[in-house]
Order: structure tokens, then sequence, then C-alpha cells
């Protein structure tokens, strides 16, 4: 009797879990996507911040542009290129020197995440110690982060071949070895700072650094209370990551509940995207394992993955269109924004009511669903049918048209390499329809 009922909540739990997401059908299959050139369609913007923020550089040449603007652009061309010091130096040179307030804002604030971005605390907390600056929230993170050791990797020679689990939303999950302490991480490219709950931090000897609570985004509206900390030895195979810098949420955060009552998840911690910058990673879903190897320069013509505040990945649709795509391995369920209503045609468009779930708890939101659409990436075909928009996920400037989530990958494998600008994905034949 007690084993029948348990069956049954598990049963129920699990259709709580599905109907808290995007409904979505996906279906995969090969497409040569030389046959796409001969239609790109050029998109239309009516200003040169519209066509920035949508990273298309068609407009350099359709629209009369001052120096700033074409410098402003120049240094986005690096950024989406990787190269970020390059990227940094030239909008340093803009937030000093130009007389256009918008130049200026938008430089000033992209600086600040390529500072972030490469842990330049020091360099960061000077551009953003005026107290009347309200352009940067979270000052004492960077106050924090800027007094710690630096952070340092070691690889082993051959690559980290991890055994991994998936949780109940699809999100990859390694085992870890913090402080001598074995525990369950997701690998999570959507959250900008690795996360350790805060039982997990007590457990695990993880202090906060400064007095100082911030605001940590999520992937609803909601912000959660996050204290800075430093992982003094982080471990998974045979990688080793000493002093990590990490955010520890209230363990309460990190768990979803049934009436408010019964626990369903508990996140111990995630592997956030400033780790994994720093690493060679590739996910295979279908076997249950994760390689992990240091990365290396390499000629890479075919770049279309950059990180501007966000992992971006550049999609096409069957018209040639470029999109840009936020990767969060942490959603479940690809979803769109409402900007990429603007770059598509599309019909019998419907409104639905959804709740999603993130650090914080559930969150009702209004989504326009899409009866089809494909998307394509590295010579497959993603078709989607009845698929949501879901609110925006940050990126400091780019405006992004979706989210790329772990039903894309979950019956092949996908390899993340920031250094080179690969996201590339691959499936067995028979996994193609899912």
């Amino acid at each position: 009797m007690k084993k029948g009922f348990l069956v049954v909540i598990v049963m129920f739990l699990l259709f709580l879990i599905q109907s808290c997401v995007s409904t979505s059908k996906l279906t995969i299959e090969t497409i040569d996507e030389r046959t796409l050139i001969v239609s790109q369609k050029a998109i239309e913007y009516e200003t040169f911040w519209e066509a920035m923020e949508n990273i298309d550089f068609s407009c350099l040449r359709e629209h009369q542009i001052n120096g700033d603007q074409q410098s402003f652009a120049e240094a986005l061309k690096l950024t989406v290129a990787g190269n970020i010091e390059d990227a940094e130096n030239e909008f340093r040179k803009l937030h000093i020197s130009s007389d256009d307030s918008l130049i200026k804002k938008y430089s000033k604030e992209i600086f600040g995440n390529l500072l972030f971005f490469q842990s330049k605390w020091e360099a960061l907390l000077e551009l953003f110690i005026d107290a009347d600056d309200t352009t940067y929230n979270n000052i004492g993170l960077v106050e924090a982060f800027s007094k710690s050791p630096e952070e340092s990797y070691s690889f082993p020679a051959q690559p980290a071949i991890i055994p991994m689990e998936l949780s109940l939303s699809g999100c990859p999950v390694i085992e870890v070895e913090i402080n001598g302490h074995k525990k369950k991480f997701w690998i999570d490219t959507g959250a900008g700072l690795s996360v350790v709950a805060s039982d997990i931090a007590k457990e695990c000897n993880i202090f906060p650094v400064g007095t100082g609570k911030i605001k940590a985004g999520t992937g609803t509206s909601k912000k959660v209370d996050a204290q800075p900390a430093i992982i003094e030895n982080l471990r998974t195979g045979e990688i080793s990551i000493k002093n990590h810098p990490v955010i520890i949420i209230d363990k309460k955060d990190l768990e979803f509940k049934l009436f408010g009552l019964f626990r369903i998840m508990k996140i111990d911690g995630i592997i956030g995207w400033n780790a994994i910058q720093n690493i060679d990673i590739e996910i295979d879903y279908r076997n249950k394992v994760t390689t992990i190897k240091k990365p290396i320069k390499i000629d890479s013509p075919n770049r279309n993955f950059f990180w501007l505040d966000y992992p971006i990945v550049t999609l096409i649709n069957q018209e040639g269109t470029k999109l840009n795509f936020g990767l969060d391995t942490g959603a479940r369920k690809t979803s769109l924004t409402d900007n990429i209503l603007k770059k598509i045609s599309v019909n019998n468009v419907h409104i639905k009511k959804k709740t999603i779930g993130s650090a914080g708890g559930l969150e009702k939101i209004e989504s326009k669903i899409i009866p089809e659409l494909t998307l394509i990436l590295n010579g497959y075909g993603l078709h989607f049918n009845d698929i949501g928009t879901h609110p925006a996920k940050g990126s400091v400037f780019v405006k992004l048209d979706g989210v790329l989530g772990s039903d894309v990958f979950k019956n092949g494998r996908v390899k993340i390499d920031y250094l080179n600008g690969i996201l590339e994905i691959k499936f067995p034949e028979e996994s193609w329809k899912s």
C-alpha cells in the first residue's frame, strides 16, 4: 500500500514539473545549410541602436553613422569575435572620450561586463566606485572578489571523463568535490556565477567574503539574496579549480516544493558560466557522461558562439535570417522572446498562460505560442511545434531572440568551447525524433 502511494506521488510530481514548462514538440533532422544562403533575408532596423542590439552590422553600409558609432560597432564586432581585451580597450576609450550620451552609457556597461568576464575586479571596482552610479548595483560582490586570491585551473594530461545524471528538470548534474566534500552540482550555462546552497556552504566550510548581501537574478523576474564567497578547492574528475568565485544562496531558494510542503527537487550547487568559459566541455546527454579538457586556441573561421553578459549562439531560420539565442543548459525547454517576432513570419500566434520555475520559486507568465518554427544549428534542423515566448533573459545589451534549452541536446551531445567560439551539437541518426 505504501509503495503504491509513493508511485502515485512520484508520477504526480513528474506531471507537476512537466506542467511548469513549455509543452513544445521538437524533431531534429540533418539539413544542408548551403541551400539557405541564396534566400538570406535582411532585417530592416529603424535605428543604429536597434541594429546593434541585434548584432546586425549590415546597417553600417545602409545608414549614415558618425565616427563614434562606427567605433562602437567595431568594438562590438571584436566582442563577438572573442577578442575580449581589444574590445575592452575600445569600449573604455569610448566611455571616456565620446560626446554621445548613449555611446558613453552603453560603452560603460559593456566595458564593465567585459571586466567582470575577465575577473578584473579591481578595475571594475574603480569603474563603479562612484556611490551615485546606479548602473551597477552589485558593487559589494566586486569589492569582495577584489580582495580574494587569484583563481587558477589545473587540467590533467588527458580529458577528464565524468559520469553524469540529469535532474528532474533535465539539467546535467555531475559530482564535484568541494574542500574534500563530495556533492552534486548542476552544469548551468545560464548562471553567470557558480552557486552554492547555504546548507552545503556550511557543511563544506565555505564562508561569505565581506558582510554585504547582493540581489542575484534568476530564470524568472524574481531576485534572491546572495552572498559572495570563494571555494578554495573545487574538483571534478582530475580537474581542480583553486579560489573559485561563487555566490551563496539560501537553500530555500534552491528547492522546489509541492504545495509549499513537500520538497521535490533540491540544488546543492551550480557550476556557472564563470567556470564553463574556462574549459572545453562536451555534455553527452544520451550516454550520461561529461568530458572536460583544457581549451586550446585554434583557427576557427566558423564561429557561432560568443559572450556578452550571457553566452549567445547564432542560429538561422529557413529564410537564412540570423537569430541570437542565449545558451541555457539549466532550462528544460527552448523558448523564444517577443524580439524574434520582428524577424520571422508567423501565422496563428495565440496566447497561453504558463508557469515557469527557477531559483526563488515559480512564476506565472503570458506566453505567445508559435505553431511551427524551424531553427538551424550545426547542420541540423530543429523543428518546433507550439513553441512559446518567455520573458527575455537579460544580456546587458543584446536583445535575445530566444533561449536554447536542454531539450535540444537530450538525445545527443553538445560541445561548448568558448575560447574558439564553437557550440557544436551531434546526434546519432536513430535519436533525431524526440
